[in-house]
């Protein structure tokens, strides 16, 4: 993945791409990859991190060896007279890994990671009160 941005030069951007693939990988292996020193490399990536390019470091973890066998996207026309206790609600619920306010009438995008599909209905039920819901279950990743 390019990033684009006139404060990152290539080699900032190849460095973001190494971390973006295995945020683990060594100073030393990407210091080769790049002609650099390890002092270098850590130099720029202290900077990326000083600069808020950098915002934090994650594991990728598999959701389902954690029960976590059923990921969906769930679009929510929510009332604008509801939106206030629509995310309080979604705040509280860990389920819903993500929610985004699209532009139009009061619509917020979700991704949630449930146990089963029995759980998927029953926030989907909770969530109807609020305004129309569609849901996409995610059947596989692509990238």
């Amino acid at each position: 993945m390019e990033i684009k941005s006139p404060h990152l030069d290539p080699i900032d951007q190849q460095i973001l791409a190494f971390l973006e693939e295995n945020a683990r990988r060594s100073y030393s292996d990407m210091a080769r990859q790049l002609g650099l020193t390890s002092p270098a490399i850590a130099e720029r990536i202290r900077k990326l991190e000083h600069h808020g390019v950098i915002r934090g470091y994650k594991p990728v973890l598999d959701k389902k060896k954690l029960g976590l066998g059923v990921q969906a996207i769930i679009l929510v026309e929510v009332r604008y007279s509801d939106e206030k206790q629509f995310v309080q609600f979604v705040r509280a619920r860990p389920e819903i890994v993500s929610c985004n306010h699209t532009p139009g009438p009061s619509a917020f995008v979700l991704r949630v990671e449930l146990a089963n599909l029995d759980a998927l209905e029953s926030l989907v039920t909770e969530m109807m009160r609020f305004g129309q819901t569609v849901t996409h279950i995610l059947m596989s990743a692509v990238k």
